[in-house]
């Protein structure tokens, strides 16, 4: 009798996110914990995180572009592979 394994897909890659977080009245990007950068609005960070993270992405990383909406409250701003445009999407904020 031949004994075949189960199929299972392999795990799945993680995901890099870069946080688009409010710092007193400016904004910075959080990635792994370090904050990065000085912002006026959240719009001319999420470019920026837009951009690092789609450079990242098409060196095979997994990564997320996450806007806080409310202190520690986040949404989801882009996804590296699911939106269209990168640097050039419309920015959150």
């Amino acid at each position: 009798m031949k004994i075949v394994p189960p199929t299972a897909k392999p795990p799945a890659q993680p995901i890099t996110r870069y946080s688009v977080i409010r710092d007193g009245s400016q904004w910075r990007i959080n990635l792994a914990g370090v904050n990065y950068g000085y912002y006026a609005d959240a719009g001319d960070a999420t470019r920026v995180a837009i951009e690092t993270a789609q450079k990242a992405g098409e060196a095979g990383h997994a990564t997320q572009v996450l806007v806080e909406t409310l202190p520690m409250q986040f949404r989801i701003a882009w996804t590296f592979g699911d939106d269209p445009g990168g640097k050039d999407a419309a920015p959150a904020g």
